[in-house]
């Protein structure tokens, strides 16, 4: 492992390879080819570098717009989500034009010219139009930063290739791709650049969590634990057991030497996990009942901790029982989960305890219970986020809950649910769910212990 590695060199890296091609007029589009394990850092730095404390001239901008496969409809939901930032009543401490006014930079009040026909070439002239109503940016750049699709989502080739070659002047495009499945491929030539940041995210994290255990005082306990969960979590990639036994019980001893609440409740579930990702579901499966034991003992409605390690192990231990064809047993799981969830508010554990209730009660051809927990799973999730609610689970759930309901209902019955779902996700809901139904599939591993609760 390298030492003299850390996070600040690898992002300085990604710092310099933007460097050697920010001066260059040539260039309308820089495709960032990275490793899958780079491809955060890369992100971060194109946030970073639409915030305040961005290092260099040019003016990043952000689109979240996802792509379909329709080139044409993609401009189009990029030219909405433009004029949407207008539009938006935001507090003032975002919105972008009061911040304009208040630093003296804008020459004249501006507004998308809404009449526009939403192509590209008009999107275009809408940003430089923009970019002429502030002062100080002449020499600047506005940078439309594209973020990348899931790893496994679709090529966007076709749009990047259509418009590469008339983006004009004062505009650029920027995306990141992934270098073993390329989503944008396309050439390097006069107006693409490819960047290839090579670096080592690996031995970065890993120093970083030396540092913060405190590598050089071996007589601590607490920072051999927490180097220990690293090397058990390094274990899983050699797929070797009798490693892993043997570093999972140093883990355990080490966690009881500390006796800690967080590290007795955490500790079985890390080595539940660890098993499970070598494929040793029996011990996954003891590790997960170990975890829920000390936990319940733990749960009380205030103790967040508790719960937070209570609700991954039940869904490890229901991944587990799917993958052994035992539905059943699942399905309770699933569902014990959603009803503590619903107790506590947490809106996302209860869209998926009911969203995999559904999925399994479907497979057992059980069709008028698997719709009204796909119900359930809407319910739960329409107190989520508009934003959240069209790129997350919850677009599966609706398009099932169509297909179900179609099937077990009434024409009433589907009126009604595709009002509401025109309410839960806009009035391109119909569109939404079958997309996401042919790129998705409910996932059937559980959610990392390290996750957001």
């Amino acid at each position: 492992m390298a030492a003299s590695v850390s996070i600040a060199s690898e992002y300085g890296k990604v710092q310099d390879l933007w460097r050697s091609i920010e001066r260059d007029e040539d260039w309308r589009l820089v495709i960032w080819e990275a490793q899958v394990e780079d491809v955060d850092i890369v992100d971060k730095f194109m946030e970073v570098e639409r915030s305040p404390v961005g290092e260099f001239s040019d003016v990043f901008f952000r689109f979240d717009a996802p792509y379909k496969g329709n080139v044409e409809e993609f401009t189009k939901t990029l030219w909405e989500e433009y004029v949407g930032w207008f539009d938006e009543k935001v507090p003032e401490e975002f919105d972008i034009m009061a911040a304009l006014r208040k630093d003296g930079r804008l020459l004249q009040e501006y507004h998308p010219d809404s009449s526009s026909n939403r192509t590209a070439e008009s999107l275009w002239n809408e940003l430089l139009r923009f970019k002429n109503c502030i002062k100080g940016l002449d020499a600047s750049y506005f940078c439309i930063y594209i973020p990348p699709t899931t790893y496994d989502g679709l090529e966007s080739t076709d749009w990047f290739r259509s418009v590469v070659d008339h983006i004009p002047q004062g505009i650029r495009l920027v995306t990141v791709d992934f270098a073993k499945r390329r989503k944008v491929k396309l050439s390097a030539s006069q107006k693409v650049r490819l960047l290839k940041p090579k670096l080592n995210m690996a031995d970065a994290i890993r120093n970083e969590m030396d540092k913060e255990c405190g590598s050089y005082d071996p007589t601590n306990i607490d920072s051999l634990y927490t180097r220990q969960i690293r090397t058990v979590m390094d274990c899983t990639a050699k797929q070797d057991e009798a490693v892993l036994d043997k570093e999972v019980g140093s883990l355990l001893g080490l966690s009881r030497q500390l006796g800690r609440e967080d590290a007795i409740v955490t500790t079985p579930m890390i080595a539940a996990q660890a098993y499970y990702i070598i494929r040793n579901n029996d011990k996954s499966l003891f590790y997960c009942d170990q975890a829920i034991k000390e936990t319940e003992k733990r749960m009380k409605p205030d103790d967040m901790m508790a719960y937070s390690v209570w609700k991954v192990a039940l869904f490890q231990k229901a991944a587990i029982l799917v993958g052994n064809k035992k539905r059943k047993e699942a399905i309770g799981l699933y569902e014990h989960v959603a009803t503590e969830a619903a107790r506590r508010a947490d809106v996302l554990y209860v869209l998926e305890g009911y969203r995999m209730s559904g999925f399994l009660n479907d497979e057992l051809g059980k069709h008028e219970e698997a719709f009204i927990r796909f119900l359930l799973a809407l319910e739960a999730g329409s107190h989520l986020d508009i934003s959240v609610r069209r790129t997350s689970t919850f677009v599966y759930a609706a398009s099932m809950a169509m297909r179900l309901c179609r099937k077990v209902r009434g024409k009433q019955d589907l009126e009604i649910l595709e009002s509401q779902l025109e309410q839960w996700l806009g009035t391109d809901w119909h569109e939404l769910t079958e997309a996401f139904a042919l790129t998705i599939e409910p996932t059937r591993h559980s959610p990392s212990l390290f996750s957001r609760n």
